[in-house]
């Protein structure tokens, strides 16, 4: 038996980008709703928790970076064979979107874990 190769969904690659852009400005939002838990917030034992959820967002904002450069740079691969990929033969490039597929999923389901840790503190603060 063998197995379809299924072509890349240029459409797909489009919404990874769109999610990434909206992740990035969750976490703009995030920074600036940490930064009024500081002002309102002055006691010793509060810095420890915002420093590490300024660690996260570092953090999570270097792995939407990575992942976005990642995706373009198949991008601009899938535009350099596009003619090899219009039949679906070029099994390593498809191999290459599972793993970018699979590494925005993890990112995807941490970045939800820590949202609902982040919203925890928030609430608790504010």
């Amino acid at each position: 038996m063998t197995t379809q190769i299924e072509p890349v969904n240029h459409v797909e690659l489009y919404e990874w980008l769109k999610s990434l852009s909206v992740y990035k400005q969750e976490l703009k939002l995030f920074r600036e709703r940490l930064s009024e838990v500081v002002i309102k917030n002055s006691g010793a034992d509060i810095f420890k928790d915002i420093e590490h959820f300024q660690n996260l967002l570092i953090i999570h904002q270097n792995h939407i970076d990575l992942i976005r450069h990642d995706v373009k740079q198949f991008e601009n691969k899938l535009e350099l064979d596009a003619d090899v990929m219009n039949d679906g033969s070029n099994a390593s490039l498809i191999f290459e979107e599972a793993q970018l597929r699979e590494r925005l999923k993890t990112f995807e389901h941490l970045f939800i874990d820590f949202k609902y840790e982040y919203y925890a503190f928030i609430r608790k603060y504010i």
